[in-house]
């Protein structure tokens, strides 16, 4: 009998409910669930003011771009360097800042280049956080659970999307307006930034002395650049005098 409850309690410990007793855990899923539902509301929003105010669809081209393209840029890079501070800083800091920025796009009201420069600004800050987010799981789970908090992240990604822009931010549109939308999501963002507060610390390991710049992570973030790109960052560099050509001839045909 006692081999039978020895035999249950490892496989109770590893299922979802055994996962949400985890108070670090649960605290770093309330901050996902805020965030990822918050982020999916703003894009509704933001659409509907570049609609109203430009009716044009390279302008909700352009939004779409300013959500995608940071993280096709700066994902190999942004790992990186979340190696190299503490996780929990990270979430904080990230939280905090994407919260400051949804306020300055509530305050900008339709003025098209100020939302995409915010946007540009509020993507690129989440490149930072996801690893940090994913990361900080191993910290407060032990290895028996580790599989069940990962399902849990992955299944709360892809609900936050219906959840975020099929129903609350349509929800909060036609209840308050687009830009009401805003100002909420960035109370949600503050709140996770209080949620990631509570976590405990997790720090970096300790850098590899072999390289002189291994602390900052320069040559890291050279290799992730040439893994990116296909090709070293010096090479990048002295490359960027032709391509400005080439945008600048290709321009000025458009124009002609």
């Amino acid at each position: 009998m006692t081999d039978v409850i020895a035999a249950r309690e490892p496989e109770d410990e590893g299922n979802a409910l055994a996962v949400f007793k985890n108070s670090g855990f649960l605290r770093l899923w309330l901050s996902q669930v805020t965030t990822q539902i918050g982020g999916n509301m703003v894009l509704f929003g933001l659409t509907v003011i570049v609609v109203d105010s430009t009716s044009s669809n390279t302008a909700v081209s352009l939004l779409i771009l300013t959500f995608l393209v940071p993280a096709v840029l700066f994902s190999a890079v942004a790992g990186v360097y979340v190696d190299r501070i503490d996780r929990r800083l990270i979430l904080i800091a990230t939280n905090f800042l994407r919260g400051a920025a949804f306020v300055a796009l509530y305050l900008a009201g339709t003025n098209l280049a100020v939302i995409l420069l915010l946007n540009i600004f509020v993507s690129t800050v989440t490149v930072f956080f996801a690893p940090a987010e994913l990361a900080m799981i191993p910290t407060l789970v032990p290895r028996s659970q580790l599989l069940a908090a990962n399902g849990i992240f992955t299944l709360t990604l892809n609900a936050a999307f219906a959840v975020g822009f099929a129903l609350l931010g349509p929800l909060v549109v036609n209840l308050a307006g687009p830009e009401a939308v805003i100002i909420v999501v960035a109370g949600l963002y503050f709140l996770a930034a209080l949620f990631c507060f509570t976590l405990p610390a997790s720090p970096p390991p300790p850098p590899a002395e072999t390289d002189p710049h291994s602390r900052l992570g320069v040559g890291d973030a050279e290799k992730a650049v040439e893994s990116t790109f296909g090709q070293p960052i010096d090479r990048l560099v002295a490359d960027l005098p032709r391509h400005h050509c080439l945008i600048g001839r290709c321009a000025g045909r458009a124009r002609s």
